[in-house]
């Protein structure tokens, strides 16, 4: 209950987007702070996704592909 007062106080004195701005950083980094871990599975899960080892050799076959159908040879 006191909450929902004091954010309508802030809000009676604010009255603004800009003053509502810090507001939603709170309220942002609040949701970051309880689904930290989350959010760094999923981080780390796509870093590995494409900037891991099995990541470099997709890219890396990728390459040789296109440049075999490109008619492109390194061994000349």
């Amino acid at each position: 209950m006191w909450l929902t007062h004091e954010a309508w106080r802030y809000w009676q004195w604010a009255g603004s987007n800009v003053g509502a701005m810090p507001l939603c950083g709170v309220v942002a980094a609040a949701f970051g702070y309880l689904l930290r871990d989350r959010i760094g599975t999923r981080l780390a899960r796509w870093w590995d996704s494409h900037h891991g080892p099995h990541a470099v050799k997709r890219h890396l076959e990728a390459l040789t592909t296109h440049n075999t159908q490109a008619g492109r040879n390194d061994d000349e």
